[in-house]
């Protein structure tokens, strides 16, 4: 009897060590788990501040685009509207000449038409 007694104890410290180890090596897995979840959460991380990085300069360059054809736009458009037609030009410039000079056969023969009347 003393010997199974004996033998059951010796089996009953075969089984702890054995339950130590499995306990050992399950909290080492949960470990390694965390720490490879933690590495992608942080390498997802960095991918996705890149990706936002990479999607705030792609749109800052096309709304800069934008500004510039719009500025390109506004600029065209008041250069058609401040253009003085030719004949208007023209007789501008004979009537000043014809004011700097004094001689008034410079003028056109007509008086110069009132283009600003409602000025």
């Amino acid at each position: 009897m003393k010997e199974i007694i004996q033998e059951l104890l010796r089996v009953e410290g075969q089984a702890k060590a054995v339950v130590a180890e499995a306990e050992e090596a399950a909290r080492q897995t949960v470990a390694d788990a965390r720490a490879k979840a933690q590495e992608l959460a942080e390498e997802r991380r960095r991918s996705t501040a890149q990706d936002v990085q990479h999607l705030v300069a792609e749109r800052t360059e096309q709304a800069r685009a934008e500004k510039r054809s719009r500025l390109d736009e506004a600029l065209a458009d008041s250069h058609t509207q401040a253009h003085i037609p030719d004949p208007l030009a023209a007789e501008a410039v004979e009537s000043i000449c014809a004011a700097l000079t004094g001689d008034p056969g410079e003028a056109h023969a007509t008086p110069p038409s009132d283009h600003h009347a409602s000025d």
